[in-house]
């Protein structure tokens, strides 16, 4: 499944170039097509793979974000990068708020970050950035919600819930 490709990815992509095992480039370009194949949804805009010191070593879209640091680069006080901070420290998934986003052209994004986990260690973080063009309209209409008016965003990866976050109105 895709929660594999993604330990996959960020695992190869971790790696310093070897020698003895070249066409690194060549595999992450593969891997890039497999992850945005697999997450070809209208719901996401951008997928980013984050290593545990704060490194976006990937990203499906290649915005300025790429190759940064949300600790202490650039983007260090974005909404992403505070979502990172929390989903790495609590070791759980962690919804951003909403704001304009400035590597997406200033649109206003909102992220899912998950903590990437190996034999109980972080490996690093998955953000998915939220395509909020598609998901507008869904959130705002308010049909069949009884008081709350409650909307929760969740993926299901087949009988797996993978994410899963309120969002508020």
């Amino acid at each position: 499944g895709h929660n594999r490709l993604v330990h996959q990815v960020m695992l190869e992509i971790q790696q310093p170039e070897q020698p003895e095992r070249p066409g690194r480039a060549a595999r992450i370009k593969a891997y890039q097509d497999e992850l945005a194949a697999q997450i070809n949804n209208i719901y996401y805009h951008d997928l980013l793979l984050i290593t545990p010191d704060g490194q976006v070593l990937f990203s499906l879209r290649q915005e300025a974000d790429l190759n940064t640091n949300l600790n202490h680069g650039p983007y260090r006080n974005t909404g992403l990068a505070i979502g990172f901070r929390q989903a790495m420290a609590s070791l759980h998934t962690d919804m951003t708020p909403y704001e304009a986003y400035g590597p997406s052209s200033g649109r206003i994004a909102g992220f899912l970050v998950a903590p990437l986990m190996e034999q109980d260690k972080p490996i690093g973080a998955l953000a998915l950035q939220l395509n909020l063009d598609t998901l507008t309209p869904v959130v705002a209409d308010r049909t069949g919600r009884g008081h709350s008016g409650e909307t929760v965003l969740a993926q299901r990866l087949g009988e797996q819930l993978l994410y899963t976050a309120p969002l508020r109105h």
